[in-house]
């Protein structure tokens, strides 16, 4: 394989639910033996209210740098969506967020082994981004699908031109298969298989053109085949009239190969200059699928190598959490300069900044590395190896992406160069990237300028990114994945209060406003973080039958979903005791709310008739009482420290069955190490 070619970006999954990012879909990985990794998650998982059932532990995670990609499935992929299969949670969860002390990069080489990547192609990925494509790393791991520069189909289309939008499914699908033909020719030009596709990708292209003799993407395919074929004159001719249509992308053309046979033709410096006064235009921002088999993905923190403190993580998650509808009034600033990482997407900047500062949003494009004595910066994309935030003077504000396109921005390691991406969470971004490995100069490898966009337009941080990004396997995304400054806000109400006992069916009728109007499509019913409803807008009433629960303690949540692009979503919950049976009193009282790290946290419980009393920390047994009562020890270090909840049940074991009773989540405090 010597090049992978494509242009044309693939159509997202028409078949699947569509919702923002939120906690009830997000997944926390710790590492369990990592005290950084547990204080850090239990930090997230308070600020963001994340269910105690979607926090999953694992163990056997030494190396904090790299891990081999057997030991990636074996270790960290398959046992996360084990756990959440087993958990009947793998329906709802789009997010999967790993704490710090994981290795940030993955060696490929397993699966790469006998075949000759291209230079541009190296056989290594980013933690996030390989679990972003779970499904082909799981199902179909030699075919090495996600290295293809389009390989994300999330991706918005960029350019979008005009004519682009009339395609039906199966056409759309026709065009996609083209650019893979001629990928698989221009990857190795002497197999007798891949010349027959080339000519097959022709017979589909000159089709479909009966039906859309306007489109853009479909005669830049077109100059493709024809270069293929060997005719620069019918190239040109197809290039002109992509041109013609709208397409936008001049540099993608000057940076490609695939295209050097049409430099020194007559027409072309023209062609490439007709291209460069179209407007750029792209697909608005849109919520992610869910079960697709991919996950969106970040880093929370790294605390290793050239990576942050745990104050500095902590410091820029709290930050990120308060900044969520805040619509921050400051400016996103786009940086040009000489150099091939800002030059590569110069291309995006003006339009970007443009349908920023249309849709209210203060955006300008500066000449130098960064922003200089500037108190306002909500966001940043620059390209410069090195640089130094402290020296610029400028503060970023919370919620901000701060993005560099550097070769080695996500390789975190102590002994390597260039700025790492950890400079701009050191100063309060909410999230920043760099590639774990020398990517080259490819635009498909790096966010576009569009990214701001998308973000400003209510996308989730991680959503921002993953809508930008063609060929994401390398890029390192360090942050808060939820993180949402542009949220629409929307007010959930539900007939229900605080403490309210429940028995049998339940009639739940919620309802939501917004003050931008937003239209409300749907809700969704959770319990106890796990979904177990959906309702229209419409719709008199969620039936809910409490008897099909265990009784005592359980947290109702009502998710209201806009229907807007990125699917703008509101939450409420109440605390409710489901009361079906008749049990005894359950009783459990802390000894002490607040403990030192290391120092034993003391429970006193009794609960009559009981066979055995359990306790938990996000689902994972921490320890158990033998009969009706008595008092528990649990070492502090086993959970970390932080802020958290231990969650309890009663089992009653008799001849006709189990029954189990939900005790009050207890609050507690985890602090420094005790002397």
């Amino acid at each position: 394989m010597k090049f992978i070619f494509s242009l044309i970006l693939l159509i997202f999954w028409a078949s699947a639910l569509f919702a923002v990012a939120h906690p009830c879909g997000t997944v926390v990985v710790v590492n369990e033996k990592s005290a950084a990794s547990k204080l850090i998650a239990n930090e997230y998982v308070r600020l963001r209210k994340i269910p105690a059932s979607n926090v999953v532990y694992l163990s056997g995670i030494e190396n904090m740098e790299s891990i081999k990609v057997g030991d990636f499935r074996n270790k960290i992929l398959n046992p996360v969506l084990k756990t959440l299969a087993d958990r009947e949670l793998l329906p709802q969860i789009n997010t999967i967020v790993y704490s710090t002390d994981f290795p940030y990069s993955v060696n490929l080489s397993e699966d790469t082994a006998g075949i000759n990547l291209p230079k541009v192609l190296s056989a290594t990925a980013s933690i996030n981004s390989a679990t972003y494509f779970a499904v082909e790393l799981l199902f179909n791991p030699k075919a090495l699908s996600y290295l293809n520069l389009e390989a994300n189909q999330y991706a918005a289309k960029v350019p979008l031109c005009p004519g682009d939008t009339k395609w039906k499914k199966d056409e759309m699908e026709s065009l996609v298969e083209t650019s893979k033909l001629l990928g698989v020719y221009f990857n190795n030009k002497e197999d007798k298989s891949a010349q027959e596709g080339l000519d097959n990708a022709g017979k589909i292209l000159m089709n479909l053109l009966k039906f859309h003799p306007d489109s853009a993407s479909l005669y830049l395919n077109l100059a493709t085949y024809h270069i293929g074929k060997g005719e620069t004159k019918e190239s040109l001719t197809s290039l002109e009239k992509a041109a013609g249509y709208g397409f936008s992308d001049f540099q993608g053309i000057q940076m490609n190969p695939v295209y050097a046979p049409l430099e020194k033709e007559i027409g072309f410096d023209k062609i490439i200059d007709k291209i460069k006064i179209n407007k750029c235009n792209v697909e608005s921002s849109k919520s992610f699928p869910y079960e697709t088999g991919h996950f969106l993905s970040t880093m929370l923190a790294y605390t290793a190598g050239r990576g942050n403190t745990v104050d500095e993580a902590l410091s820029y998650l709290r930050r990120s959490v308060e900044a969520d509808g805040s619509c921050p009034k400051g400016t996103i600033y786009f940086m040009k300069n000489k150099d091939v990482r800002s030059t590569t997407r110069e291309w995006a900047l003006q339009s970007a900044s443009e349908k920023l500062n249309k849709a209210g949003i203060k955006a300008e494009v500066l000449d130098g590395i960064l922003p200089e004595k500037k108190d306002d910066v909500a966001g940043l994309l620059t390209g410069i190896p090195n640089f130094s935030w402290e020296k610029s003077g400028s503060k970023i504000l919370p919620g901000a992406l701060c993005e560099h396109f550097t070769s080695a921005g996500g390789i975190l390691k102590k002994t390597d160069f260039q700025t790492p991406l950890t400079e701009f969470l050191k100063y309060g971004a909410a999230g920043a990237s760099g590639t774990v490995v020398e990517p080259y100069a490819i635009q498909a490898k790096f966010p576009t300028a569009f990214i701001q966009l998308y973000y400003a337009q209510g996308s989730t941080l991680a959503e921002a990114y993953y809508q930008s990004v063609t060929c994401p396997y390398q890029l390192l995304i360090v942050g808060d994945a939820l993180c949402n400054p542009w949220a629409r806000k929307i007010d959930v109400k539900m007939d229900l209060k605080d403490g309210d006992t429940v028995k049998g069916e339940l009639e739940v009728r919620p309802s939501a406003t917004s003050k931008e109007n937003l239209k409300i499509k749907s809700f969704e019913f959770y319990l106890d973080g796990r979904r177990i409803g959906r309702t229209s807008a419409h719709s008199s009433a969620y039936k809910l039958n409490s008897a099909n629960f265990a009784d005592g303690n359980h947290e109702l949540q009502v998710h209201a979903i806009a229907d807007d692009s990125v699917e703008s979503r509101g939450t409420t919950s109440r605390a409710l005791l489901f009361k079906n049976k008749s049990f005894p009193e359950f009783k459990i009282k802390l000894i002490s709310e607040k403990v030192k790290l290391g120092d034993k946290i003391q429970i006193d419980t009794s609960c009559e008739s009981a066979s055995e009393i359990l306790f938990f920390h996000n689902s994972r047994e921490i320890g158990r009482i033998p009969g009706t009562s008595g008092k528990l020890e649990i070492d502090s270090a086993l959970i970390g420290q932080g802020t958290v909840k231990i969650f309890s049940k009663a089992v009653f074991k008799s001849e006709t069955g189990t029954n189990e009773l939900i005790g009050i989540p207890l609050e507690i405090e985890i602090t420094g190490m005790s002397n």
